[in-house]
């Protein structure tokens, strides 16, 4: 905390700022709710966890039957904004464009094809939620999808949970579950065994969570480091080693 270093760390800030290579936007980062601060990965420890996984049914908004998804975080449904298929599964080509109705929210979304889905595995549906998963987030900047974040940053539920606002993460799962299978939306419960990230300062279950943070971009800072290495390993060589010009 040094009043040197601290000035020597803004100079260095801003100048990669005005270079360029330092830019502030949103992200899904690893966050403690329970520290409230965001982790760097070598901070996440991950544990084999006894979960399960959700089978539920979104009907589609013509009435004319429903797509199944699941899920092992029923609790962030409330977030999505699409349901991504394979665009080579026959089974959803022509369900590709039309709308679902979301369970609860009553929110209209849509169904859409993208090649990160496998086909294999589950359903073969993948429910999106752009601001609560990462590889939804990607899939999301692929199709300008909206990303609805639905808990506050101490792990409880937002005004855009609907009528969980307010509930603690993991009791607004219990309490969905209970509600969706009373509305006849989720019909199967499945053990699962699934890895899940813990923080290594409080222990708590980390959320990926849609943050607006400051980033660098490393790619050039890297390239100028290792060609610096190469040219320091050259240098070494010739004048103390071999000798000879390299």
């Amino acid at each position: 905390m040094d009043e040197g270093l601290s000035n020597a760390v803004k100079e260095v800030f801003v100048t990669l700022y005005e270079k360029g290579l330092i830019y502030r936007g949103q992200y899904i980062i690893n966050w403690d709710p329970s520290t409230q601060t965001a982790l760097s990965d070598i901070e996440v420890i991950y544990k084999d966890v006894k979960g399960a996984f959700y089978h539920m049914k979104y009907p589609l908004k013509d009435g004319s039957g429903y797509i199944e998804i699941a899920t092992t975080r029923p609790e962030t449904m409330l977030g999505d904004t699409a349901v991504a298929v394979h665009p080579e599964d026959e089974r959803y080509k022509h369900l590709i464009g039309k709308k679902v109705v979301l369970p609860i929210v009553g929110r209209e979304i849509e169904i859409i094809a993208d090649d990160y889905v496998d086909m294999e595995f589950g359903s073969g549906a993948v429910k999106i939620t752009p601001a609560h998963d990462p590889n939804d987030f990607e899939i999301g900047n692929r199709h300008n999808l909206e990303r609805i974040l639905v808990m506050n940053e101490d792990g409880t539920m937002n005004e855009n949970a609907d009528k969980y606002k307010g509930m603690d993460r993991f009791e607004c799962r219990k309490q969905l579950v209970k509600d969706l299978q009373e509305d006849g939306v989720l019909f199967k419960i499945e053990e699962h065994e699934h890895s899940v990230g813990h923080s290594e300062r409080s222990g708590a279950v980390v959320e990926p969570y849609l943050s607006t943070q400051w980033f660098v971009k490393m790619d050039p800072l890297a390239k100028q480091a290792v060609e610096l290495q190469k040219q320091m390993i050259k240098s070494i060589l010739y004048q103390n080693v071999l000798k000879i010009p390299i």
